[in-house]
């Protein structure tokens, strides 16, 4: 039986109408798969935004790590710091402790060398009594057994008057080393000057000066008899030949800059003074100082 148009038309309708339904359904299959790929790009930039922040923390964890490790120097250089002025500190104490004690035994040490010094004073004096009292004693026993030849006489009494003076120039120079002593540091030599009057005795306090310019150490100045005047001013040393060449250069300086041409070095072999390092005696000629001669 042929189909009517109705029925045609019907079968048309079922037939779009399953594909519609297939339409429908392949539409949602696409759709179920746009939401899937949407979920994959929220996914793969989530993931990336995870990635990044891991990145940036991993750089922060970095950077404070450096900040601990500069922390960790700066506490380890102060703690050296802090030994070091710790350490700098306890030298001081103990440099300002040794200075102390050192000052104390510098004080110590003068006090006795002042001691010393006064009691080889005391003793010095003793002596010049002594003399004294043996000089007076000759001259009067010189005077009680005088022979009937006055010239024999008056050399014995010139040659006792020599004797006396000559001691009495010993205990003077014993005197002034002893006082010297007291203000002299041993590192310049020790000049003794032996006048014939206060002019020349002026005249070497005049040069003083110059001579502790030149490193020497002038002790007092000592009168002698004009009978014992040298012909040339003499610079006398007394350990030959450790003191020679000093004893030249004070020579020199004395002709050069004190003017006293007529001059020279002497060796004198005395026992009493060789143990003396670096002491030298100045004896000024007669008219040492004139300009004529």
């Amino acid at each position: 039986m042929p189909y009517s148009e109705n029925d045609k038309l019907q079968w048309e309708v079922e037939k779009l109408q399953v594909e519609v339904k297939n339409l429908k359904s392949t539409i949602m299959r696409y759709f179920t798969v746009v939401l899937a790929i949407i979920g994959c790009i929220t996914a793969v930039s989530q993931c990336q935004k995870s990635s990044s922040e891991a990145r940036q923390a991993r750089y922060d964890l970095a950077q404070k790590q450096k900040e601990y490790e500069t922390l960790q120097t700066k506490l380890v250089a102060s703690k050296k710091e802090l030994d070091d002025t710790q350490s700098a500190r306890d030298n001081a104490f103990e440099a300002a402790r040794t200075a102390k004690e050192e000052e104390k035994a510098a004080k110590q040490r003068q006090t006795d060398q002042e001691v010393a010094a006064t009691r080889q004073l005391q003793k010095i004096q003793a002596d010049i009594a002594a003399a004294d009292a043996q000089a007076t004693q000759k001259i009067a026993q010189a005077k009680n057994s005088l022979p009937a030849n006055a010239a024999d006489a008056k050399k014995q009494l010139e040659t006792l008057s020599d004797n006396l003076q000559e001691t009495s120039a010993r205990i003077q120079q014993d005197a002034s080393k002893a006082t010297a002593d007291l203000v002299h540091d041993g590192s310049k030599a020790r000049l003794f000057f032996f006048v014939l009057d206060e002019n020349q005795r002026q005249a070497v306090n005049n040069i003083k000066t110059m001579l502790d310019a030149q490193q020497f150490f002038v002790g007092n100045v000592l009168l002698y008899r004009g009978s014992r005047s040298p012909t040339l001013t003499e610079v006398r040393y007394f350990r030959h030949p450790q003191d020679r060449v000093e004893a030249e250069a004070i020579l020199k300086v004395l002709q050069d800059s004190a003017g006293l041409k007529k001059s020279r070095v002497s060796f004198v072999d005395d026992k009493d003074s060789v143990g003396e390092g670096r002491k030298f005696q100045i004896w000024l000629r007669k008219n040492a100082f004139s300009r004529e001669e």
